[in-house]
């Protein structure tokens, strides 16, 4: 079986470049890529374009942003092959990173596979993500979004959700709690397979924490039943709103950050919890942030 891969990009064409790059450098090489320009405004001052036009390469052109979700549901619409890869635009695959991964599925009974993360860039460390049972997405995101799947468990989970509460992100593991809603299996090779680039000051992941109670709040609607089978609302929601209160306050927005803390409270009281967004938000308000 063949790869579709397919890579949302919104400007930073240098590091698209890099990332076809190492898409072209791989091992196997029955795949085809489709890049879905999601409305960038800045030129393409690199010719990244025409430096990858060969036949492997599709583009699809969005006028306007439209985010992750849009994008890769688009790319994923159009693919050809049956298994499909999801790479985002700034990261880099080991040369042997489909390889693997395709080998994995083929076990007809596996629906998706992945590999460990190096971190580069702005940090550096290997990622191993843990095996869990699908159960526990009602708590926590274990399965990347960076992955090999088939094209019918992407079917199946009627694809990512496009909703506007899940621009900052959290698109990912909503995915993957309707995938787990429909039954999957997947496979975690034990090897580093795929580098994921961490820019400075981390600003993605930072405005994700601020708005972490508006995914958890669209996660809990559209899945409220399996949440609630194995988890729970006030563990689920109320963490987000304790994570969204602590960024706010940690950029120095007292007011948001205190009454973010106040619904946390009221969703899942946790004493320990509030007396120490109390206090942060108090040297915050003093000038002198811990």
């Amino acid at each position: 079986m063949s790869i579709s891969v397919v890579v949302p990009t919104l400007n930073r064409w240098a590091f698209l470049d890099e990332c076809l790059a190492s898409l072209a450098a791989q091992t196997l090489t029955g795949w085809e890529a489709i890049i879905v320009n999601d409305g960038s405004n800045e030129p393409d001052t690199m010719g990244i374009r025409e430096k990858w036009s060969d036949s492997r390469f599709r583009w699809i052109d969005h006028p306007r942003p439209r985010g992750v979700s849009t994008a890769r549901n688009a790319g994923i619409n159009i693919a050809r092959h049956p298994l499909v890869f999801t790479l985002d635009n700034d990261d880099m695959l080991y040369p042997r990173c489909l390889e693997r991964l395709h080998a994995a599925l083929e076990d007809p009974a596996v629906d998706c596979a992945y590999g460990d993360f190096e971190f580069f860039g702005s940090a550096s460390h290997v990622h191993c993500f843990e095996d869990l049972e699908l159960s526990r997405l009602a708590v926590t995101q274990f399965i990347p979004a960076q992955i090999l799947m088939r094209k019918s468990l992407w079917a199946r989970a009627r694809g990512y959700a496009e909703d506007p509460c899940f621009l900052p992100g959290n698109e990912d593991w909503d995915f993957w709690l309707s995938a787990a809603e429909c039954g999957f299996r997947y496979c975690h090779l034990r090897e580093t397979l795929y580098r994921y680039r961490v820019h400075p000051g981390g600003m993605s992941k930072t405005n994700l924490a601020r708005q972490d109670y508006r995914t958890r709040d669209g996660m809990y609607r559209r899945h409220r039943k399996f949440i609630d089978r194995h988890s729970s609302r006030e563990e689920f929601v109320g963490s987000g709103y304790w994570r969204s209160a602590s960024a706010f306050c940690r950029k120095g927005t007292i007011l948001k950050s205190l009454a973010l803390g106040l619904r946390a409270f009221a969703v899942r009281p946790d004493v320990l919890l509030a007396r120490d967004l109390l206090r942060r938000n108090l040297m915050q308000a003093l000038g002198n942030p811990s």
